[in-house]
């Protein structure tokens, strides 16, 4: 038909796949799939003639878009505690902001439902339960994700940040703004890496820092760590046990290792 696409992706809770993209893919083929359906005379057929399941649909995908844009901003060797923390709390006040919008008929937030919608007035019975999910969802974050404790400020904005002169690390916190060499590492290295780098000058600043930063925001490393045993037990090396070798610390590990050294202690075959 001339589509974009060939294929129709589906999500199983076997092997993963993102819904948004999914319900993205949908919302690309609605015509075709509509013609499908009427050639095979399927019940819901109906449904991809209906304008509001249409703009339903297209509200889905955008919204499941999002979400995934969110979760894989908070993926990464780095993402720490306060940078999820913020991108969490940045799309709560997102969808407050999505919810007046829609309310006063503007849909220009979510741009499939923009482009199927066109600049006709959006329907009274579109906008209740596009309002009435983004609540609930607003709700769902909320609990899920309580904002329960806040971050020192100094961790993030060292060199602007203060503390109340009765904290025991003030002394540490004015040592370390003076230092012109910290200012140059606080804006190359990354928010972990720069504070690890100062465990031996500043150790109770260090310690403070790193309670905040270290623990893991997310499930990523674990998913990477299973995500290469995967790749490395094939069915083509089903015999390998990868409890009782280091296949999986040298894979997972950050270091590179020195190929042209190992090479070099090898004794070179001979030929016959």
């Amino acid at each position: 038909m001339g589509s974009d696409h060939q294929v129709l992706l589906f999500h199983t809770e076997v092997r993963w796949l993102s819904r948004g993209k999914m319900l993205t893919r949908i919302a690309e083929l609605t015509d075709e799939i509509a013609i499908f359906l009427r050639e095979y005379q399927s019940d819901f057929a109906e449904n991809f003639e209906d304008k509001i399941f249409l703009l339903s649909l297209s509200y889905l995908a955008d919204i499941f878009g999002l979400l995934n844009d969110l979760n894989l901003s908070m993926q990464g060797m780095f993402a720490n505690n306060i940078d999820c923390t913020e991108k969490v709390e940045a799309f709560k006040k997102k969808m407050s902001l999505w919810t007046r919008r829609i309310q006063g008929g503007i849909v220009g937030s979510f741009p499939i439902l923009d482009e199927k919608h066109g600049d006709k007035t959006i329907q009274p019975m579109l906008v209740e339960n596009i309002v009435a999910h983004l609540s609930l969802l607003e709700t769902t974050i909320a609990q899920y994700f309580p904002m329960d404790h806040s971050f020192p400020e100094w961790i993030q904005q060292l060199f602007l940040a203060d503390m109340d002169d009765d904290d025991n690390l003030k002394e540490e916190l004015i040592d370390l703004q003076v230092n012109q060499g910290c200012q140059i590492k606080f804006c190359t290295l990354p928010l972990s890496g720069f504070w690890c780098d100062q465990l031996v000058a500043y150790p109770g600043l260090e310690k403070a820092a790193l309670e905040m930063i270290i623990p893991f925001p997310t499930t990523y490393l674990c998913e990477k760590a299973f995500s290469t045993m995967l790749q490395i037990k094939t069915t083509a090396r089903n015999r390998l046990q990868i409890g009782l070798l280091h296949d999986m610390r040298v894979a997972l590990a950050n270091t590179k290792p020195r190929n042209e050294k190992l090479v070099a202690y090898m004794q070179k075959q001979k030929s016959h």
